[in-house]
């Protein structure tokens, strides 16, 4: 039975606390910019539930976290895996002279 499966609880787990991390990310954004880009929401929810579960994973196998521990971090690392990207992008673009997005001043 996958269900019963704690490889798939886990899974379960640090996904949902990481697209809630990405989650709490993306409304920042529109509550901030008044506007809602599908593309951008979709971009957002896909880097912070890599970022997220990545460190649900490695506080959980690595740091030998307790689950609710290292779900928790799964939250703040999604929350915070959007925000490096936006300023990995921002730094490039000055770096290189492309044009800045209004949405990154």
């Amino acid at each position: 039975m996958p269900e019963k499966d704690p490889f798939v609880q886990t899974l379960i787990i640090g996904g949902l606390s990481s697209a809630f991390g990405a989650l709490v990310r993306w409304y920042e954004n529109v509550k901030v910019s008044g506007k809602f880009h599908f593309g951008w929401f979709v971009a957002d929810m896909l880097i912070s539930s890599v970022v997220g579960l990545g460190v649900f994973w490695l506080a959980l196998d690595s740091f030998e976290q307790h689950l609710s521990m290292a779900a928790c971090l799964a939250g703040l690392g999604g929350n915070v895996g959007s925000r490096a990207f936006d300023l990995g992008r921002m730094i490039c673009s000055r770096r290189f002279n492309l044009p800045i997005d209004k949405e990154m001043k």
